[in-house]
């Protein structure tokens, strides 16, 4: 029975392990975008010259990947391609996206994968072996003095602020003529930023994974590879949201606004269970009546939310999973029967809890499970406590 704060956090850890990758598939991940910088840097390559760096970004970046739903499902890994030695000043950002599609063309052929699509953004291609992957490149300069010293003024770091890129984009005004108005991110700062969160956290797992022989040094380790509550917290949510809105996809809440809360409502909790209840305690905190109601904490100027303005109903719907998050939190870590502890993982996060786990986490016996399937999401006339916020 599921009595103690302790137990509470035995339920939630070992659901979570359910939804979690084995580590095989975040080194493959870095083997794969590590041979695309290798082939960029080839001395037959035209983007060589300009010493490209090549980095993730995103959840397999930050440590928040979760397995696919279906498991014919792919796994998205975005990357960056930084072109170090070109600037605004000398390139268009249709030059930069060919000269780098260019040879990724060359690198899908000469590695026999499915040939390269152009999206706005980036360059993508499909990997279809024992892990499938779509990997996204998304080609960059770093971001001018001027943009840099900008986002210093407004309260980003320094070290934060100096990572800042320019990317290219289609649908960008002025995309085939040289302009200093690019499109800016900055994964790196923001990665930096997520992991400041639970910094004392992170160093004693680096210490720990150290004295396990996994890594060469404490600097050595990855993010991806500390699985913090915070990391996992996240896990949790992405998840729920997915399974919640699996035939809503274009309503459910992006994955960098539930990153961001989640990362700004942590206090520093040491187990599972604290966080996820901190979190989903905190997050309305987090959501400013005016724009930026989520601000970028590496860019305060741009808002995760912006789209909430053109559609309300992203908003509704966010505070829809948002409730239902609380409550079917509440539901799993307060449950006391095994088969039910069960039920309940395979309709509110699609994971299949097997038997000797729950029966060990309850200590009850288990039953035959039915198929459970989550409710659809309902809008018609829903409550909205959240109108004023």
């Amino acid at each position: 029975m599921v009595s103690t704060t302790h137990d509470r956090n035995l339920v939630v850890e070992k659901t979570v392990d359910l939804l979690d990758i084995p580590r095989s598939y975040y080194d493959r991940a870095v083997q794969r975008y590590e041979s695309i910088g290798a082939w960029l840097h080839r001395p037959e390559s035209k983007v060589a010259v300009f010493n490209p760096a090549v980095y993730s970004q995103g959840s397999f970046r930050l440590g928040t990947v979760i397995r696919p739903i279906l498991p014919r499902d792919e796994y998205d890994l975005d990357i960056i391609c930084e072109v170090q030695a070109r600037s605004k000043a000398d390139i268009t950002q249709k030059e930069l996206k060919d000269l780098v599609g260019e040879e990724l063309r060359l690198y899908a052929k000469a590695h026999h994968i499915k040939p390269v699509k152009e999206c706005p953004r980036c360059w993508r291609f499909n990997y279809a072996d024992q892990v499938s992957f779509h990997i996204d490149t998304v080609p960059s300069v770093p971001e001018d003095e001027m943009v840099i010293l900008n986002l210093i003024r407004v309260g980003v770091g320094t070290d934060l602020a100096q990572s800042a890129i320019a990317i290219t984009c289609q649908s960008h005004e002025q995309y085939t003529v040289i302009c200093s108005d690019w499109p800016s991110g900055n994964p790196s700062g923001y990665a930096l930023w997520f992991e400041r969160r639970f910094t004392e956290r992170a160093l004693s797992k680096r210490k720990l994974l150290l004295r396990e022989g996994l890594y060469a040094s404490v600097e050595a380790v990855p993010l991806y590879a500390l699985k913090t509550p915070l990391q996992r917290a996240v896990q949790f949510l992405k998840r729920h949201r997915d399974v919640m809105f699996r035939e809503a996809v274009d309503l459910k809440p992006v994955s960098i606004i539930i990153t961001t809360l989640a990362a700004l409502s942590y206090e520093g909790e040491d187990e599972l269970y604290e966080t996820l209840r901190g979190v989903l305690d905190r997050i309305p905190q987090h959501i400013q009546r005016s724009s930026p109601r989520i601000g970028n904490p590496v860019n305060p100027a741009e808002d995760f939310a912006d789209r909430w303005k053109d559609k309300p109903e992203l908003k509704e719907h966010f505070w829809l999973w948002y409730e239902a998050a609380i409550r079917d939190f509440d539901a799993i870590v307060s449950e006391t029967s095994a088969s039910q502890l069960q039920k309940l993982s395979e309709s509110r996060l699609a994971a299949r809890m097997p038997d000797e786990t729950a029966k060990a986490l309850l200590g009850t016996p288990t039953a035959k499970r039915a198929t459970v399937v989550a409710p659809s999401i309902v809008i018609a006339n829903p409550p909205k406590p959240w109108s004023n916020a």
